[in-house]
């Protein structure tokens, strides 16, 4: 029992709470159970931490992600994807699927130079992160794409991201946005 209280006290210490409230745990010796519930709930709250850092870590590579979009950096963009990620560009019905870095580079290249040249992207909000295991991740956000006339499309994207060498890396992505409208009938 000795060996649990120098360790509950340790972790007392460590714990986020104020030097009165550490005081008094410390100085209550009527009950080892306090010991023992100190214990594990900063064990409980430790095993939290790393899924917290992981949903930061993703967050600020979906924050550098828009970044390097917004600069239309084609190969920029792409060192965000594992080598054999997925992209389902989805506008309406139609889209394109484009599959590994090649496909990917050559596809942002065609909308930042070609297609939409000028467009810059929002989220709307954070998104959510769930963590699907410790290497596997879903993100979500609503997102917006803005063109230089000012112009605007919203939509929603869900990407899966892959825990690679310390780095999340998106692994499949599904940018989503509605069909444009159909051009006006001109006869009369």
């Amino acid at each position: 029992m000795e060996i649990l209280r120098s360790l509950a006290k340790e972790l007392i210490k460590t714990a986020k709470l104020s030097s009165k409230t550490q005081n008094r745990i410390l100085l209550s010796n009527k009950n080892e159970i306090v010991y023992l519930c100190i214990f594990i709930i900063q064990l409980v709250t430790s095993c939290k931490q790393p899924e917290m850092k992981n949903e930061e870590a993703i967050y600020a590579e979906t924050e550098a992600f828009r970044q390097a979009w917004n600069k239309g950096d084609a190969k920029l963009v792409t060192s965000f994807f594992t080598d054999d990620a997925i992209r389902v560009d989805g506008v309406g019905t139609f889209g394109a699927t484009q599959r590994g870095k090649h496909e990917l580079e050559a596809a942002y290249n065609r909308l930042f130079h070609q297609t939409m040249t000028g467009i810059q992207m929002k989220y709307l909000d954070r998104g959510e992160v769930r963590m699907l295991s410790p290497d596997f991740a879903v993100w979500q956000t609503n997102l917006e794409i803005i063109r230089p006339h000012g112009i605007s499309t919203k939509g929603h994207v869900v990407e899966i991201f892959k825990k690679v060498n310390n780095r999340w890396l998106i692994v499949e992505a599904h940018p989503k946005f509605p069909s444009p409208p159909a051009p006006a009938n001109s006869t009369k």
